[in-house]
């Protein structure tokens, strides 16, 4: 996937590029755990089951892999 910009806004606010956004299935009032690791934001979605339930479907309802990356 291509670099993406985003903008650091009033009230924290930062905005999710549309293609990363799709390709995760994230949707208005999806939640996300952010924290700081080696001075890097990490924000990665808390799949709830209505996100389960969307399934992970991208474009043209075509199937994306999710690699998941644990964290001790």
């Amino acid at each position: 996937m291509k670099l993406k910009y985003v903008r650091f806004k009033r009230k924290s606010q930062v905005t999710i590029p549309p293609d990363i956004a799709e390709t995760l299935n994230l949707q208005e009032g999806d939640e996300l755990q952010c924290r700081l690791e080696d001075g890097k934001i990490v924000m990665i979605p808390m799949f709830s089951s209505s996100v389960i339930k969307r399934g992970l479907g991208g474009k043209n309802g075509k199937k994306n892999k999710l690699k998941i990356k644990t964290f001790s």
